[in-house]
């Protein structure tokens, strides 16, 4: 599942935690700083804390940063 992740909130975790129901593997991979700026605009937070935040969450089994949007 990926997505931006930038300021994740409770629609983010729900959809992860769902997907996570869903699978029996959920890799979780936050876009990458330059696909997010280049289709959304600049973020909040930079890749490497998305990244951070998307391993603390505990219905992912994997996380692949960096790409694409």
């Amino acid at each position: 599942m990926d997505g931006c992740f930038d300021l994740s909130h409770s629609g983010h975790f729900n959809a992860i935690r769902q997907a996570s129901n869903a699978t029996h593997t959920l890799i979780i991979g936050p876009n990458s700083d330059e696909e997010i700026l280049r289709f959304k605009g600049p973020t909040i937070y930079n890749g490497a804390e998305r990244t951070e935040i998307m391993q603390a969450l505990k219905w992912g089994d994997e996380v692949a940063p960096d790409t694409p949007y």
